[in-house]
């Protein structure tokens, strides 16, 4: 989820995560939730509502963060590098199970008009790209 929309943060020697899916992905965020539910202090996602629009006062997306635990640090170390998240030489080849891949494109995905789902992550698309075509064989587009 780290490739997704999921993001870290250090506030003390270890790390936490804070998912944050719209709230058309409630369900998948539900499952998330349920994954995590023993490291969050949480006992249900929160949520985001719209405040302007046609949806004001609707949820706009649902949240949740786990608490700081060493293991989300071994995470983070693969991830931020000052701070910052970047994708190292390896990681998708080395890291990447399909399982991964799966939560991958279930959070940063998006429908098109032929059902089937493609992750476009907002950050060196290329680079992440060709390593996913090389490690699964796929023939994945990317738009800009």
């Amino acid at each position: 989820m780290i490739l997704s929309d999921a993001c870290m943060y250090k506030k003390s020697k270890h790390a936490i995560i804070k998912f944050e899916q719209g709230y058309q992905q409630e369900e998948f965020l539900s499952h998330l939730f349920l994954k995590f539910k023993l490291y969050c202090f949480m006992v249900q996602p929160g949520k985001r509502l719209d405040l302007h629009g046609n949806r004001k006062g609707l949820i706009k997306s649902l949240w949740f963060k786990t608490f700081s635990h060493e293991s989300f640090t071994q995470i983070w170390n693969l991830f931020y590098l000052k701070n910052s998240k970047q994708i190292t030489e390896g990681l998708i080849k080395n890291h990447l199970s399909n399982i991964g891949l799966a939560y991958w494109i279930m959070g940063d995905g998006s429908l098109q008009k032929d059902k089937k789902r493609r992750a476009a992550p907002s950050y060196s698309k290329l680079y992440l790209y060709r390593k996913q075509n090389s490690k699964y064989g796929t023939k994945w587009k990317i738009w800009f």
